[in-house]
């Protein structure tokens, strides 16, 4: 595979994970990690390995009525994807939060995610009816 090649499959990758979530579904998200990941929802600590991940999809998918995440601007440079994106929370039985957030995505060789960085303003979370996850 060629340089361009790894990014527009990395590319490809981001695209299907972040429709994935839509199904809030925590078996649908899992597959797209290494099984070493690291996730880092910004300001919390980061979580490690697909269990941690896996845990805390299991705990905010349950609150959740639908999810939407939309991409305004995806671009990659080597084995990293850069995301600016508005992601939507429907929460059940509360409010509706629209939460601008820059996300990069580091991929393996294999083209699985092997780190995951999400940057927000808590504030704004937290000022829409976000709970305090």
């Amino acid at each position: 595979m060629t340089d361009t090649d790894i990014e527009q499959r990395n590319a490809r990758t981001t695209r299907e994970f972040l429709a994935a979530w839509s199904k809030l579904y925590t078996a649908a998200l899992l597959p797209y990690f290494t099984p070493d990941a690291v996730y880092q929802n910004m300001p919390w600590p980061a979580l490690e390995g697909t269990a941690a991940i896996g845990g805390f999809m299991d705990a905010f998918f349950p609150i959740a009525d639908k999810a939407q995440l939309d991409t305004n601007l995806l671009t990659t440079k080597g084995s990293l994807v850069y995301t600016e994106r508005v992601d939507q929370f429907w929460l059940k039985g509360g409010p509706h939060i629209s939460l601008a957030i820059l996300g990069v995505f580091e991929f393996d060789h294999a083209g699985k995610i092997k780190a995951w960085r999400d940057y927000f303003d808590l504030k704004s979370w937290l000022d829409q009816g976000g709970p305090a996850l």
